[in-house]
């Protein structure tokens, strides 16, 4: 019954997060994997695992204990193995009074709650500033040789990209690749020889 009551919640729910929300919530613990490992990559999965009012088992960010509460989450970055994650749980889940002290903690100290506020604001303030400012002062130009190449081979090439065309340069069978490496080839010394004035995509589809 129950399973059937969360089938349907589920299925009714709109949004990606309830839904996330509403599966979690019928557990102690709820796994928060991000897709990747990487320094400052925290995404709604740990959250939602705070809305769900269990406590997460987080693996990503190497930081994220900068970001929220370590009383509030086990911290896969701060084991060695998957073994110790495990039996941390263990031991989180034979101790009723721990679970509850852990689930029941703010999901940010006080400080990291300032801290997020004042980036917050920080960041409002960039954005306003931007459109506060006359176009001209906005437009940022990268340094070096190559920016100014790119931008140029861009807009040539505006003028033949189409979305037809991207989709037929991916997807037609006879455009195999030592064709198109040879036909790249070609363009490339043709249009860096100044024989060319644009880049035309579909001298990729000519015989």
């Amino acid at each position: 019954m129950r399973s059937k009551i969360l089938t349907t919640s589920v299925e009714n729910a709109e949004d990606e997060r309830i839904k996330h929300k509403l599966i979690k919530s019928h557990y102690k613990f709820s796994i928060a994997s991000e897709n990747a490992k990487y320094e400052g990559y925290t995404s709604e999965k740990l959250l939602t695992s705070f809305e769900a009012h269990t406590v997460p088992i987080y693996w990503g960010n190497p930081y994220v204990a900068e970001e929220f509460n370590p009383e509030a989450f086990v911290n896969c970055m701060d084991y060695e193995s998957f073994d110790e994650v495990v039996k941390r749980v263990k031991e989180i889940d034979e101790d009723d009074d721990l679970w509850a002290y852990m689930v029941s903690r703010p999901w940010q100290t006080e400080e990291q709650q300032k801290s997020s506020e004042r980036l917050k604001e920080k960041y409002f303030k960039f954005v306003e500033h931007i459109f506060s400012q006359p176009l001209a002062q906005v437009l940022r130009r990268p340094e070096g040789f190559h920016p100014g190449n790119y931008a140029k081979w861009w807009f040539l090439c505006q003028k033949h990209f189409s979305r037809g065309n991207i989709y037929k340069f991916f997807t037609e069978p006879k455009l195999q690749f030592a064709k198109v490496k040879r036909k790249l080839s070609s363009i490339i010394s043709r249009f860096s020889a100044k024989k060319l004035e644009t880049i035309d995509v579909n001298d990729f589809f000519n015989d």
